[in-house]
């Protein structure tokens, strides 16, 4: 196992600025987390609802009760919506400010996973546009994003939600009314009291007998310092990644980071279905893009797309110029020419990056996921995903989706083998990508670039 690294200094200030949210503003900040990585939200009740295409995610967000809600509740059960929401089922993650194993229990109890304030500094550093970031970091948590980015060490962390102010005015009162009342001295000790994280004589040593979640880890590595670096187990897992959970939103944008503005060769093959030009579904199909920069790639196609019970052999190339895009069709009448301006992708990225994301929203969103070092290949992390991938609209079976990742999120390589089951039709589907010469490659005019430029002269350029 690779030796860990801490998490970021900038994921630190976002940790404990998340930290001071009281609920009001924190469910504000979910709100509007989830608002900028696509979703559309509307809180009910207690609740965040995000949906997102066909995907709908229920959110309960949680946070730590103060010092004075704290000590009182020794006295009386807090109040719905500070940490002891009913059980009611529907909810798929629990949101929460701060680390505590009441977060954890709560998320149990759903039946539901947990991300932390770690999980949350993740998303909003690294799953959302710069614009947004800087706009929910100023919103929201007071802060200016240049700042945090800026940020070379962690500061202290803190335990509440209430500023130091309010501390010093209850103490005194809570003292008194738990040694008046129950007869003893109060303290954080307790398993229901635990704020700023895991305790315990290691980093991987947890008060609950929950499993740890990605939050855990990355907070316990934070709160040992030195201490972790020296010999900890910890495994620190690329963007969007926690043991035994995916989120491939995320995992996408980081592969999109990671690969922007570079040169490359993508290769990608496939069988069986899985269109990726229109309607067509593929017998067999190889793609090849050499990619130079978001301006300036040549890809060709050549496949077999099913047609009734014949195959029909199609075959293009495209080139982009960096000021123009020309496509050349090859059919028994000759090559035949087009142009159209070079494709602009909402989010900034190259138009293969996105299609590299699509693929893998497509086909690792499923409701089982494992990860390991493969023994080949100790640098990377590999991810199996099994079970009904959410998009797939019929029923598959022996579903498996492996990806070697490297810890920024890049995704060097996507296989895919299942089973289409069906009352008329059951075949075997496999998909692969992969990348080669990252940085080492050279993109030049195709042999006919001329003859299309002189073709398509009079095209429009809008």
């Amino acid at each position: 196992m690779a030796d860990p690294r801490s998490s970021s200094p900038p994921t630190d200030r976002i940790v404990e600025l998340i930290g001071r949210l009281h609920r009001e503003r924190f469910v504000d900040f979910c709100v509007s987390l989830w608002a900028a990585r696509g979703y559309e939200t509307r809180v009910e009740d207690d609740r965040i609802v995000a949906t997102r295409a066909n995907e709908r995610v229920v959110l309960l967000p949680w946070t730590a009760p103060g010092p004075l809600s704290r000590a009182l509740g020794t006295l009386r059960a807090p109040a719905t919506g500070r940490g002891r929401e009913t059980t009611d089922g529907g909810v798929d993650v629990v949101v929460t400010a701060v680390d505590a194993a009441p977060a954890r229990r709560l998320a149990a109890r759903h039946d539901a996973r947990v991300v932390g304030p770690a999980g949350l500094a993740d998303r909003l550093l690294y799953g959302v546009s710069r614009a947004d970031a800087a706009e929910l970091v100023a919103t929201h948590l007071d802060e200016e994003l240049s700042a945090v980015l800026a940020t070379t060490s962690s500061p202290p962390p803190t335990s509440t939600g209430i500023d130091a102010t309010a501390v010093v005015a209850v103490a005194g009162v809570v003292c008194l009314v738990v040694a008046g009342l129950v007869g003893g001295v109060w303290t954080t000790d307790g398993p229901d009291a635990t704020v700023d994280g895991p305790t315990g004589s290691s980093p991987t040593t947890f008060t609950t007998d929950i499993p740890p979640t990605e939050t855990d880890v990355r907070s316990a590595r934070s709160a040992t310092g030195d201490a972790a670096g020296n010999g900890s187990t910890i495994e620190q897992y690329p963007p969007g990644v926690a043991e035994g959970f995916l989120d491939v939103w995320v995992l996408s944008d980081a592969h999109a980071r990671a690969i922007d503005g570079r040169s490359y060769r993508l290769i990608v093959r496939h069988s069986g279905s899985g269109a990726f030009d229109g309607d067509r579904r593929w017998n067999g199909a190889w793609q090849h893009a050499v990619v130079g920069d978001d301006g300036t790639w040549l890809y060709s196609v050549v496949g077999y797309a099913a047609r009734g019970n014949d195959s029909e052999l199609v075959q293009y190339t495209v080139y982009a110029d960096g000021s123009a895009v020309y496509r050349r069709a090859d059919s028994r009448d000759g090559p035949t020419y087009e142009r159209s301006p070079v494709p602009v992708t909402d989010d900034g990225f190259g138009p293969h990056t996105e299609r590299t994301q699509e693929y893998l929203r497509r086909y690792l969103e499923t409701p089982e996921v494992r990860i390991d070092r493969p023994s080949w290949n100790p640098d990377v992390y590999r991810l199996v995903a099994t079970g009904q991938p959410s998009s797939a609209d019929r029923e598959v079976s022996n579903y498996t989706a492996a990806a070697l990742v490297t810890e920024a999120g890049f995704v060097s390589e996507l296989n895919v083998e299942y089973t289409l089951v069906g009352a008329d039709d059951e075949r075997t589907v496999r998909f692969r990508f992969e990348y080669a010469a990252v940085d080492e490659t050279t993109v030049r005019p195709p042999g006919w670039y001329d003859e299309a430029a002189a073709a398509t002269r009079n095209a429009s350029r809008a």
